[in-house]
């Protein structure tokens, strides 16, 4: 294991490169498929051989087109992985910082990460997914280390002593309960109304619309189709709605610092600093902060919550002047 603040690697995204990552991901998401996802293939299988009583070719047709848009969706949600950060062009690169932390850094900023901050690091091809407690990336296999991947999960110390000195970030706020129920609520109202959570819905309700109008039942066989492909979606946003909500614990202390080049937010996890050039809005409810990343091609619609108490006045105004300065 390399020691604390001599050692960066760093790789440059090409075409090629690129191509890869992505393929690397669709393979990664075939081979691990939830018991949830086997549900809805049942549930769709059902709805093909229902179809296929009436004319021979039913059945086909419903299918068919569901397998290709699971297709579809798997090399999306690839692309928008590989989008952030790993896009064509764009440098990733690791490194350990003086306080024995391991720094990934790409064109969204730094995210220093302590000891056990992570899960799990599943390595697929070329590629190292890694499932933090409060974020989850893609990287080049190559830079992380079987030691680097031990040190995250927790299993090994790290190359030099750990600092213990308190958070240099200037502001901070205790969670408490009112302020994990703001978060959370402002959170989901935030996804439900996006359109990568609304499209399958809008989808089956079109095609049922269609099955109404024209009385051919294959278009009500494609809307049930398209409602049991959204079930795995609904668990996850279920389950995300838990892992939202244990991220920000009743007694949990969160540090921010906001500066004309960056946002800087620490919880127990580790310490993300943001560049302005991530965000292309900011706007408040009445309890908190919500700053939406630049959406780049096939990249998810993200956002940034935190509680508006973590500010003061002058900071809101930074706030507003950084990122409305880069619309």
């Amino acid at each position: 294991m390399s020691a604390p603040g001599t050692t960066v690697r760093a790789v440059t995204v090409d075409r090629r490169r690129h191509r890869r990552i992505v393929l690397d991901l669709v393979v990664d998401l075939t081979r691990h498929r939830p018991a949830r996802w086997w549900v809805g293939a049942a549930l769709l299988t059902l709805f093909a051989i229902g179809a296929g009583r009436q004319v021979w070719y039913a059945g086909p047709a419903v299918a068919v087109p569901v397998v290709l848009l699971q297709l579809l969706v798997w090399w999306l949600r690839a692309a928008r992985s590989a989008a952030d950060g790993l896009a064509v062009g764009q440098t990733v690169s690791t490194g350990w910082a003086a306080d024995g932390e391991l720094v990934v850094t790409d064109v969204t900023g730094q995210y220093r990460l302590p000891r056990g901050s992570v899960l799990l690091v599943r390595r697929s091809g070329r590629n190292a997914n890694v499932y933090g407690r409060s974020l989850q990336f893609v990287i080049p296999g190559e830079l992380l280390s079987d030691d680097d991947v031990a040190f995250l999960e927790g299993h090994a110390a790290g190359p030099g002593p750990v600092a213990t000195s308190p958070s240099g970030l200037a502001r901070s706020l205790r969670v408490t309960e009112e302020v994990q129920t703001h978060l959370v609520a402002d959170a989901t109202w935030t996804v439900v109304r996006t359109a990568d959570f609304l499209l399958p819905y809008v989808g089956a309700a079109g095609f049922a619309l269609l099955g109404l109008l024209t009385t051919w039942a294959g278009f009500l066989w494609l809307a049930g189709a398209l409602l049991a492909l959204a079930v795995p979606a609904a668990v996850r946003f279920v389950r995300w709605r838990r892992a939202f909500r244990a991220a920000f614990p009743i007694g949990r202390v969160l540090h921010a610092e906001v500066t004309p080049e960056h946002l800087a937010v620490e919880t127990q996890h580790g310490t993300q600093v943001l560049a302005w050039d991530n965000f292309a809005a900011v706007s408040s409810t009445d309890h908190n902060v919500l700053l939406r990343h630049r959406r780049r091609a096939f990249g998810a619609a993200r956002t940034t919550l935190l509680p508006l108490g973590l500010f003061r006045p002058e900071d809101i105004h930074q706030l507003a002047a950084s990122v409305g300065g880069r619309r």
